[in-house]
């Protein structure tokens, strides 16, 4: 018994000491094992065993947003900086091989894209490229990589993002929530390597539905609008020559109505570059253009020569001299009532002279009483009697006053006439002129026009012909009123009647206080009136304000810049 406790003493002391030192090892490996799971390598290194990547990509990522938070969002901070040091390149070379499930892929590619580190663009390069060539991506991958691509301005990786673009059909469920990133991030790098895309896609036909029940066309029809929109507005940022033409078909298409808007404010963005062409379509001189406008007329005689209603339009938009006689030779050349009064309309924006103002009262003469101007609907004859105001010349005041007291047709188109007449007449009188119209405006105005007259007539008895007073007026508490709105109105009118281009940047001062959106309308167009030789300063004066609106995020001012940022392009394109 003795013997046997002898032999089994030791053995307990071996196994205590076995199990102490075993307890010991496992509590120290225990101790470094927590210590490492803080660390980002020990994370890094689980990236090579398929069984632990996923949970490793989660916990880098979640590395990164804890660095964020505590960082306020800054991807700009030190130690935001030094976590990507150590896991962007890795976490970009595992998405890059591949090999994940569809969930922790979208997580990683979103995580790649939000750190806009441009070390993850292998990653950014191969997701927009897999979904094009349908290896790997999706819209999903997509939705996130282009916000990264457009925020880093990643010239690199333009043919993915080109060729991801065009397959991405915006009409469908998956591409309706990445179309709008992919857009924005093409108008951020607007890169040259698109230049063929672009053509390719204005080039394209599009089927308008004729209602929402047929889901394959109305899927093609948005698939469409945004391939053929985002590409006119690249267009309009890369100013190609070779746009030019597409776009102005775009212009001119029945079926491209709802791209045309952009595809116009393209070709004024190009300005110059879209001129020669437009002068050559509406004199008819582009055979191609004459052919294209017949197939889509629908054999209406009037829509056979549709292209130069666009062209006028566009030209007018533009705001170019060198486009006033073209446009009165169109004018003098029109063949019927609805061409006659657009051209007419739109010579009213090019800059002011006097064979302009010859032909467009000739043209206004010819009008029938009774025509419509589209797309609207409304009176032509008043149409241009409102338009007439932008030639803001007092000499035409007269004129004015003559054709509201021999006004023909209907009474509707009658007072239609005389009233926007009696409205224009009021903008653009003198001082000297004010019994003239006061004598119109009480035989044949409404109370809406008197209370014009009245407010008119205070303004320009107390400036007369001074400008400074004028520049005064135009930003008064009172001018900003509804009420009382027509002060500033007035104001604005004689600033371009009498102001010259010195008062262009007089007019600019004053906009932070003028808040109305009618008397910014008007200030801002007095601006463009009167800054014909080097614009560049004043446009550049107007986009300043344009930003520091937006910078605040004022909506009212942000609506009420719209107009600001047309004049924009109108001086930019001089």
């Amino acid at each position: 018994m003795i013997r046997l406790a002898r032999t089994i003493a030791p053995l307990l002391r071996a196994l205590l000491l076995t199990t102490a030192t075993g307890a010991a090892v496992s509590a120290a490996t225990l101790m470094v094992g927590c210590s490492d799971e803080n660390a980002p390598e020990t994370w890094v290194k689980k990236l090579d065993d398929p069984i632990q990547r996923p949970a490793a990509i989660k916990r880098l990522i979640q590395f990164f947003e804890d660095a964020m938070t505590k960082a306020n969002k800054d991807r700009a901070d030190a130690n935001v900086k030094a976590l990507l040091d150590k896991i962007i390149t890795p976490l970009s070379d595992v998405y890059v091989k591949g090999d994940l499930d569809d969930r922790t892929r979208i997580e990683l590619i979103k995580f790649l894209a939000d750190t806009r580190d441009p070390r993850a663009k292998a990653a950014w390069i191969k997701g927009l490229s897999g979904f094009a060539e349908g290896k790997g991506a999706s819209e999903d991958d997509v939705r996130w990589i282009s916000t990264a691509v457009g925020a880093t301005k990643l010239e690199e990786a333009a043919p993915a993002l080109g060729q991801a673009f065009i397959k991405l059909e915006a009409g469908t469920q998956k591409g309706s929530q990445a179309y709008k990133n992919v857009h924005d991030a093409m108008l951020q790098l607007a890169s040259p390597q698109w230049k063929g895309i672009i053509v390719e896609r204005l080039n394209h036909k599009i089927d308008k539905p004729a209602g929402a029940g047929d889901n394959a066309k109305v899927t093609a029809y948005q698939n469409e609008l945004f391939w053929q929109t985002t590409s006119a507005e690249l267009a309009g940022e890369l100013k190609d020559p070779a746009a030019v033409k597409p776009l102005f078909k775009a212009v001119m298409t029945p079926s491209k109505a709802d791209v045309a808007g952009t595809a116009s404010m393209a070709l004024i963005k190009m300005g110059k570059e879209s001129v020669p062409f437009l002068v050559n379509a509406i004199a008819g001189k582009d055979p191609e253009i004459v052919d294209y406008a017949k197939t889509t007329s629908g054999a209406s005689p009037e829509e056979a020569k549709a292209y130069v209603k666009a062209a006028a339009v566009v030209l007018g938009a533009i705001g170019r001299a060198e486009a006033v006689s073209p446009m009165v030779q169109a004018l003098e050349s029109a063949d019927n009532d609805v061409t006659r009064a657009v051209v007419a309309r739109e010579l009213t924006k090019l800059p002011t002279t006097p064979e302009s103002e010859k032909a467009f009262m000739a043209a206004f003469e010819k009008v029938a009483p009774a025509a419509l101007m589209p797309p609207s609907g409304q009176n032509a004859r008043a149409q241009l009697m409102e338009a007439a105001s932008h030639f803001y010349d007092a000499q035409m005041v007269p004129w004015l006053l003559k054709q509201i007291k021999t006004a023909k047709g209907s009474d509707n188109d009658k007072d239609a006439m005389q009233l926007a007449a009696l409205v224009t007449g009021i903008k653009l009188m003198t001082k000297a002129q004010v019994a003239d119209v006061k004598a119109a405006v009480d035989k044949e105005g409404t109370q809406v026009e008197k209370d014009a007259l009245r407010l008119a007539t205070d303004v320009v008895n107390g400036c007369g012909d001074n400008v400074a007073c004028y520049v005064s007026k135009v930003q008064e508490p009172m001018a900003q009123e509804e009420k009382t709105q027509f002060m500033g109105i007035k104001a604005a009118y004689m600033l371009a009647i009498l102001g010259n281009a010195g008062t262009s940047m007089e007019i600019v001062k004053t906009l932070p206080k003028v808040k109305n959106a009618a008397v910014r309308f008007s200030a801002v167009s007095a601006i463009d009136h009167l800054t014909q030789q080097q614009p560049a300063p004043v446009a550049d004066a107007l986009q300043k304000i344009v930003d520091e609106n937006k910078a605040k995020d004022d909506r009212n001012m942000m609506q009420a810049d719209a107009p600001v940022k047309e004049i924009v392009y109108r001086l930019r394109a001089r």
